[in-house]
């Protein structure tokens, strides 16, 4: 009867660490949306420098956003993946796809990660719109 149980806790950990992934690739794809978007239109379509600085001011703080939501993103996953591992080890599931024995193992620490791709990617617009912040200052 224990197995049972800790097969369907681990079944349910497993359901709600990918429903947290798949929230994450949500955020992902509208902050990247609202980015290119206010990137277009301040790069092309405004013809007042005024304009053009205040959308690089919205860019950068929708980009600071969208790294305090990507944070927040990966620590509930990592949360959901100690919850597995901890089936994992307590339940003798066979699985073992959670728990590492070395804690730089993880999905979070390898070189790269779909989390370091991401942060890469918010790094990279906020560059940008420092460039651009820069380039209609002058």
């Amino acid at each position: 009867m224990d197995k049972i149980s800790s097969d369907s806790r681990f079944n349910g950990l497993i359901i709600a660490r990918n429903k947290e992934v798949d929230i994450r690739w949500r955020k992902v794809q509208i902050f990247f949306l609202i980015n290119s978007a206010l990137m277009g239109f301040v790069m092309g379509i405004v013809p007042i420098n005024v304009f053009k600085i205040g959308g690089c001011i919205v860019g950068l703080i929708i980009t600071i956003i969208w790294f305090a939501i990507q944070l927040e993103a990966q620590y509930a996953i990592d949360y959901w993946n100690d919850k597995i591992a901890t089936v994992e080890n307590e339940g003798g599931i066979k699985k073992e796809g959670f728990s590492f024995e070395h804690p730089h193992e993880g999905f979070r620490y390898r070189y790269f990660s779909t989390h370091y791709l991401i942060l890469v990617l918010v790094v990279l617009f906020t560059i940008l719109w420092l460039i651009l912040l820069v380039f209609f200052l002058i």
